[in-house]
């Protein structure tokens, strides 16, 4: 894959967790000057979990979040937060947004892991 700036359709990272964000992050340092999409289901910026259960849990850390907000304009990652994948047509190069709706891509990475699990008491 050729870093291109005129690429048409975005390279999309499905799950806005850990391994999304450092692919993003890494693409962007390798020289990648096309569309870039972080999709992520949560409403929040990506945050690092393992800290979150446990350091947060014994209120040794207050903020678990990976990057601030400024970070995906300044790289110039579209960080769509509240958007769930459920499917992906690879023969269209779509991946079917849980709105209905569809985004095209030129490259697909999915890095999805496993859902967080709630702790009683804990928002």
């Amino acid at each position: 894959m050729s870093p291109s700036a005129t690429d048409a359709a975005p390279i999309v990272i499905v799950g806005a967790g850990l391994a999304g964000l450092r692919t993003a992050e890494e693409l962007r340092r390798a020289g990648y000057a096309g569309g870039l999409i972080l999709l992520g289901d949560e409403s929040r910026l990506p945050y690092d979990r393992p800290p979150l259960s446990k350091q947060f849990v014994r209120g040794e850390t207050d903020d678990t979040t990976l990057r601030p907000g400024e970070f995906f304009t300044e790289k110039q990652i579209d960080l769509r937060l509240d958007t769930a994948a459920t499917g992906v047509d690879t023969d269209a190069r779509q991946v079917r947004l849980a709105d209905g709706s569809t985004l095209g891509y030129a490259q697909l990475i999915i890095a999805t892991g496993l859902r967080p699990r709630l702790l009683p008491g804990l928002p």
